[in-house]
C-alpha cells in the first residue's frame, strides 16, 4: 500500500464556488458514493470552523488534490491559496494534483499555470460524467476500482447526483467553441490584424482570431487554414510545381503554386535541390507529409 494511506482523505477539491452547484457538488456526491473520502466544504466544515485551518488541515491530510480548472477559478483568492497548498506538496516531491479542465481552453491554462497545462487531465467537454468518476476512483482509490467490474461501478455510481453531474457535461458542450468541421477544441481566440477596405482605402484593424486543435483556423469568418480531418483537404494535385534554376545559389529551386480555391488555404514550402528533379521530389515528399499530418 502507498503511504498517502495515512492520510485522513482520499481527496482534496478545490474549486471556485461558481462552479458547486452544478459541477463541483454532484461530482463529489458520486465520489463518496463509490467511496472516496473526499473533502468538499460541504461535507467537511461544520458552523463554527475556522475556514482557513480547516482547508489547511484538508491539503495537509489529503492523499491527492482534485483542481477543478475554470474561468471562475482563474485568479480567485482562496482558490490560489488553496492551489498553493498543494503547488507546495508538489515541490516536495509528492504528485497530488489531478486537474480537470472545465469550459477551459489550453491557452487559458497555459497563461495560469504553464506546469499545470503539462499535467495530463481530465476534460469535462470530451468526456462523460461516469468517465470522470470512474478515472478519478481509478487514481485516488485504485484497491476499490480493481475489486469490482465496471458495470457494478457505474451501478454504484448511478442516482440523482450523477445525472445533475452529466447534465452540466452536456451543457458545456453545448456552449463550448469547436471546430465546425470534426468538433476539435478551441485551442486560441484572440484578435489579429485584418486588412480593410473603406472610403480611404485599405487599413488595418483588429479582427477575432480562433484555431482548434485539428490545424481549422479562421480570421472575421474567413477560413485561414482547413481542417486536417475535411475531406476537401488538397492534395498535391491541387498545385502546380514550378521549377527554377538560381545561378547566385547554384541550385534549383520547387515551387508549389495554388490552382485550386482550397490549395489558396494551405501554402506549401518551396525546396531547394542540387537538380531539377531533387527539388521536384523534395516538394512531393514535404507536402505529402505535410499534408498527411494537418
Amino acid at each position: 500500500m502507498s503511504a498517502k494511506i495515512k492520510n485522513e482523505w482520499d481527496l482534496f477539491i478545490c474549486h471556485a464556488s461558481e462552479d458547486k452547484e452544478d459541477f463541483v457538488r454532484p461530482l463529489a456526491v458520486s465520489l463518496s458514493q463509490l467511496g472516496v473520502k473526499v473533502w468538499y466544504d460541504e461535507f467537511a466544515l461544520e458552523l463554527g470552523d475556522s475556514l482557513s485551518g480547516a482547508i489547511d488541515k484538508g491539503l495537509a491530510t489529503s492523499n491527492y488534490g482534485l483542481v477543478v480548472i475554470s474561468n471562475n477559478f482563474i485568479g480567485k483568492g482562496w482558490t490560489d491559496y488553496e492551489f498553493r497548498g498543494l503547488i507546495s506538496r508538489e515541490l516536495s516531491g509528492e504528485k497530488v494534483i489531478l486537474p480537470i479542465w472545465h469550459h477551459v481552453t489550453r491557452n487559458e491554462v497555459v497563461a495560469f499555470s504553464p506546469t499545470l497545462a503539462d499535467k495530463l487531465a481530465f476534460r469535462s467537454a470530451e468526456m462523460n460524467a461516469e468517465e470522470i468518476v470512474i478515472g478519478v476512483l481509478k487514481v485516488v482509490r485504485r484497491d476499490i476500482y480493481d475489486e469490482h467490474p465496471r458495470a457494478e461501478l457505474e451501478r454504484i455510481a448511478t442516482g440523482e447526483a450523477l445525472r445533475d453531474l452529466q447534465e452540466e457535461l452536456e451543457h458545456v458542450k453545448s456552449q463550448i467553441d469547436s471546430c465546425p468541421v470534426c468538433g476539435a477544441e478551441l485551442i486560441e481566440k484572440t484578435m489579429r490584424p485584418v486588412a480593410s477596405y473603406g472610403e480611404y482605402g485599405e487599413c488595418e484593424v483588429e479582427g477575432d482570431f480562433v484555431s482548434y486543435a485539428c490545424g481549422y483556423a479562421e480570421l472575421e469568418g474567413n477560413t485561414e487554414h482547413p481542417c486536417a480531418r475535411d475531406p476537401e483537404l488538397p492534395t498535391l494535385a491541387d498545385y502546380n510545381l514550378v521549377t527554377e534554376y538560381q545561378e547566385q545559389h547554384s541550385q534549383w529551386m520547387c515551387y508549389a503554386r495554388p490552382k485550386t480555391e482550397k490549395a489558396e488555404l494551405v501554402r506549401l514550402r518551396a525546396q531547394p535541390g542540387k537538380t531539377e528533379e531533387q527539388a521536384r521530389q523534395r516538394v512531393i515528399d514535404a507536402s505529402e507529409s505535410y499534408l498527411r499530418k494537418r
